[in-house]
Formats: C-alpha cells, sequence, structure tokens
C-alpha cells in the first residue's frame, strides 16, 4: 500500500493502466507548467525525467495533448508550424490538486531546491523502489552499482 490510498503498487503494470493517459497528463502538466514546450520536447523531458526508463510514442502524446487543450487545462499557440503548449489557470490548479505517486519527484526535478518533507522523499523512496524491482530486467551494471552506493549510503543512516 502507498500512503492512506489504498492503491497496490506492488504491480505497476496495473496501476500504471488505470484510465488513458493517467499517468502521462500528470507528466505532461508537470513538465508544460515550467515553460512553453512543444510535443517534442514534452516526450524528449520525459525520457530524460525517467532517466531512459519512459519516452511517450507520438500516438499517446499528441492525443492527450489535444484532449488537455480540449478540457482547458493546456493553451496551444503556433509557431514556426509547431504547437506549443503552455498550462492554464484551470491546468495549474488540477496538477496541485490531484494525486500522483510522481507528483513531488517531477516538481523537485523540474523545480530543484524546491522544499519537501522527509515523509514525502520516504514515501517517494519506496514507490521508485517498487518501480526498479518491478522493472529489474532493464537494470545494467553501472545501474546496480549505483544501487550498492545508495543503499550503502542509507545503511550508515540507519546505524
Amino acid at each position: 500500500m502507498y500512503g492512506n490510498f489504498g492503491v497496490d503498487f506492488g504491480n505497476f503494470n496495473k496501476f500504471h493502466g488505470m484510465g488513458r493517459g493517467f499517468g502521462l497528463r500528470y507528466w505532461v502538466l508537470a513538465i508544460v507548467s515550467n515553460k512553453k514546450v512543444n510535443g517534442a520536447e514534452i516526450m524528449d523531458k520525459m525520457n530524460e525525467l525517467s532517466v531512459g526508463f519512459w519516452k511517450p510514442s507520438a500516438g499517446s502524446l499528441y492525443p492527450l495533448l489535444a484532449d488537455l487543450v480540449k478540457e482547458g487545462y493546456l493553451s496551444v499557440e503556433e509557431k514556426d508550424n509547431k504547437k506549443y503548449y503552455t498550462i492554464t489557470k484551470e491546468g495549474s490548479e488540477y496538477l496541485d490538486n490531484s494525486w500522483f505517486p510522481w507528483k513531488d519527484i517531477l516538481r523537485e526535478k523540474l523545480n530543484p531546491g524546491r522544499s519537501h518533507d522527509v515523509e514525502d522523499t520516504i514515501e517517494n523512496i519506496e514507490f521508485l523502489s517498487q518501480f526498479l524491482i518491478d522493472n529489474k530486467e532493464k537494470l545494467n551494471k553501472t545501474d546496480l552499482n549505483s544501487l550498492k552506493k545508495i543503499i550503502d549510503k542509507l545503511k550508515g543512516l540507519l546505524s
């Protein structure tokens, strides 16, 4: 269980599939909340933020962008044959008032230095560790060495 939300994160794929664009919409809104970006920039930023684990397809992203514009969460401006998206007030409110397990992590990565508390950090570590367990076949030797260093630091914290 994660917090008091009653969601079992033991099966990431089951969680991830909750509704069309469940996780993608939060990633998009968080990314677009920082600056005006086009679809390709959103895909690249998601790939960067997920450390190469996830880059949405154009077939997933662009219909969602159209939905978010239609729902009033994003505005769109065309320049040089490209569409640039910005978050609206409604989109910011939706993002701020929504529960999404990676929301704080995304905000920290997009806005370094933002303060969040120890409890948030521990919950994020718990969720991300389950994500790594669910995706262990994607981890290479360098990843495993990095994780060992992190575990050693955390063990030092506990002693």
